[in-house]
């Protein structure tokens, strides 16, 4: 795979573990995050518009919604515009950089994750996880001092919120989420620095430095 501050329901997207040397049916086929631009057209963060062609698809999503995607190409990598089989899709959960004091910050209820991986596409932070379920909804979020997101510092310190909400212990869920980050910082340019604080139980209370 290439590459609201709120409660979420579930909190995740699910996965089966699949095989990729298993033939599913699908030929080659790719997995992609991307956004919705129409009902049969959806932007990667690579930039790369994928347009659906063949069959009809779940038409639970609408322009702006985050998705992941499978699919399969059809005309081959031409340019930037592909025509694609889309296999399967699933709505990511999709927040948004929010701006907080800095005793908000110190405060910040910081559950434990087992972090995959958390990456820069495009406009968005990603991150793709592991935590334990049971049965009452977790809350999540990504905030950044106020004062730095308002005087447009080059260094933006952003901070991993995760509060399981005594949550009964449970089962791993893997989940993807990502955070929109084009209202806080602005367009992508590479000048700034975001470092993402985020407690983990594989890594422990880390920060990753990203390129934004």
């Amino acid at each position: 795979m290439k590459s609201r501050f709120a409660i979420l329901s579930l909190l995740a997207l699910l996965f089966s573990c699949e095989n990729k040397d298993f033939d599913y049916g699908y030929g080659e086929y790719r997995e992609d995050l991307a956004v919705v631009l129409d009902e049969n057209r959806f932007l990667t963060d690579d930039g790369i518009t994928l347009t659906h062609s063949g069959g009809a698809i779940d038409k639970d999503y609408k322009a702006g919604d985050r998705v992941y995607l499978h699919y399969s190409l059809l005309n081959g990598e031409t340019g930037s515009d592909w025509t694609v089989r889309v296999n399967g899709l699933s709505k990511i959960p999709l927040g948004t950089l929010k701006p907080a004091q800095p005793e908000t910050l110190e405060n910040l209820p910081a559950d434990p994750i087992t972090l995959e991986s958390v990456w820069i596409g495009s406009r968005y932070l990603n991150m793709q996880f592991y935590l334990e379920y049971h049965s009452v909804t977790h809350e999540i979020g990504l905030l950044a001092d106020s004062v730095s997101l308002q005087n447009g510092d080059s260094e933006i310190y952003a901070y991993f919120k995760h509060d399981k909400r005594d949550d009964p212990a449970g089962y791993p869920t893997r989940s993807i989420i990502s955070f929109d980050l084009e209202k806080a910082l602005g367009q992508p340019t590479s000048n700034k620095k975001l470092f993402v604080v985020i407690n983990t139980d594989n890594y422990g209370r880390k920060t990753y430095e990203l390129n934004y």
